[in-house]
């Protein structure tokens, strides 16, 4: 017999994927698919920042690691909570510069290069985060309806794909807020019924020992804490979503008080999401013994307390809640490289090259004339390739716009899923990828808005310095020192310390900008 649970998550997801198609008909223009227009409410604005961040890595990692370690699981969280603190002093001057895409401020403030570089940051970092999101997405189906994982997870990847190619932004902000609103009534339904089961917080301080109530415990310990912190602190200040959620606003206003419900919703979730799972080691010591194929079966605490502790009407909603969240979550993070790869690389650099006249040397091999696009017959494979093109008008229509936006959002989910093993749980890629981003474009983003001496040069250079290292620090150095002291320390801390030092150094030894390269991201709000 089929599981109620599966059936509500299948037709909730479903339902979801209709109101895209439904949606999709407002998309009229390219600024449609990537910002909603430029016409989204507060009460919208607030659900979708609120959803695009409370995904799997809350749901399932930081949940997982309250299991295991108590409230010191907190320090995920809190570097978000500062973080989105930090926003608030910077949304209304992201929201006025009317950009479309980070790697669109990138350039603003330093050059090309700068831009380059944060596109590539961005479909390597938010390819893993999508990809991790197919993972949890799986082991949710596999949980309530005994489907089998990969099967979970290819579903999942195809709900993500086809419900962010239909609509873009437009179909992701206005689920995000039906996503938010039903899991934030669920959690706060559900939270006093589990603490209540474990015994009230009474009972959970007695059951438990004060370890797991201490400020650091078990992998939150030493270096452990900052390990956590620092890559959501850093993720967060320069999460391309959110900026695209500031692009996507009304106005500067809108943008500016979504901030602080935002703060607000976050801070009492994602601590109840911790106390529940720290309560889930009262009601479910065995959990290890229920899901021994499983790598890590403490990241599966919250469905399963879903499932074993709530009424079912409960149940039903906020695991459909729950799934859809991480869908929610996964198109965000599909949206947003499909977008910097059709705004930051087609449209800024591809396209304009292909359309670009060829130069013909003439006989003497000196001078050069223009050979239009047009011209028949053979000659070397760049002007062969580009006749390819003659079929593009001079400028991008929004049909274009659109369709390349589908096919990108395709061909990237594709890539995401093909992900899904490179890592062996979602908290060890949850953190790969924030300090991928964190710690190779946040720093660039916020010397942007608060250092008028930040060079062009020093921007491209800080970026490429923190990708390179967390990938060298990631997969060849840390391995080998492993069992030494350094080899407990992740990518997050040399990575963001070289790339700040980098962008330190080179401004102070290069040309300082000129002032019409950082005007714009000062002006007083």
């Amino acid at each position: 017999m089929t599981s109620p649970y599966l059936i509500a998550i299948l037709a909730y997801l479903i339902g979801l994927t209709g109101l895209s198609v439904f949606l999709s008909r407002r998309v009229k223009t390219g600024a449609d698919f990537m910002v909603a227009g430029r016409g989204l409410s507060l009460p919208i604005l607030v659900g979708t920042l609120f959803a695009t961040w409370i995904g799997s890595g809350t749901i399932i990692a930081s949940a997982g690691l309250s299991y295991r370690v108590g409230i010191s699981a907190l320090w995920g969280p809190s570097g978000a909570w500062l973080g989105i603190f930090l926003l608030f002093f910077i949304a209304r001057r992201a929201r006025r510069l009317k950009a479309f895409t980070i790697p669109d401020l990138l350039e603003a403030r330093y050059n090309p290069a700068a831009r380059l570089l944060g596109t590539l940051v961005t479909v390597i970092a938010y390819t893993v985060i999508t990809s991790y999101q197919f993972r949890a997405g799986g082991m949710v189906l596999n949980l309530v309806g005994g489907i089998d994982p990969e099967v979970g997870m290819a579903v999942t990847a195809i709900f993500v794909i086809a419900f962010t190619a239909f609509a873009g932004m437009v179909s992701v902000a206005y689920t995000d807020f039906v996503n938010g609103v039903i899991l934030t009534v669920g959690i706060l339904v559900s939270f006093p019924m589990i603490l209540a089961d474990a015994g009230g917080w009474e009972g959970l301080t007695r059951s438990l020992g004060p370890e797991f109530f201490a400020p650091f415990h078990g992998e939150t310990e030493g270096i452990g804490a900052m390990n956590l912190f620092l890559p959501t602190l850093l993720l967060l200040l320069g999460e391309s979503n959110m900026y695209s959620r500031f692009f996507s606003a009304r106005d500067e206003g809108v943008a500016y008080r979504a901030v602080i419900w935002w703060i607000i919703g976050v801070v009492i979730i994602e601590t109840c999401v911790v106390l529940i799972g720290t309560s889930g080691r009262i009601l479910s010591p065995d959990l290890a013994a229920r899901y021994p194929e499983l790598a890590n079966p403490s990241e599966l605490i919250v469905p399963h307390l879903i499932l074993t502790t709530l009424h079912p009407a409960i149940g039903i909603l906020l695991l459909a809640a729950t799934a859809a969240i991480i869908v929610s979550t996964a198109d965000s993070f599909l949206l947003t490289p499909a977008v910097n790869v059709q705004h930051d690389l087609w449209e800024r650099f591809v396209r304009p090259w292909l359309r670009a006249p060829v130069l013909k040397p003439d006989n003497h091999g000196s001078d050069h004339s223009i050979e239009t696009q047009k011209s028949s017959g053979n000659g070397p494979p760049e002007r062969r390739m580009r006749r390819l093109c003659n079929f593009l008008p001079e400028s991008p229509t929004d049909r274009e716009r659109i369709l390349f936006l589908r096919v990108v959002v395709i061909l990237l989910g594709i890539w995401a899923y093909l992900q899904v093993t490179f890592f062996p749980n979602v908290l060890q890629a949850a953190l790969y990828a924030y300090t991928m981003y964190g710690a190779s474009l946040t720093p660039a983003i916020l010397a942007a808005f608060t250092w008028k001496r930040a060079t062009p040069l020093a921007g491209a250079c800080s970026v490429a310095t923190g990708m390179i290292t967390t990938l060298l620090w990631e997969f060849a150095l840390q391995p080998r020192l492993s069992g030494s002291a350094l080899g407990e320390v992740d990518p997050v801390i040399p990575a963001v310390l070289l790339s700040i030092l980098t962008l330190v150094v080179v401004s102070l030894i290069s040309r300082p900008p000129e002032r019409e390269k950082w005007q714009p991201f000062f002006d007083a709000g």
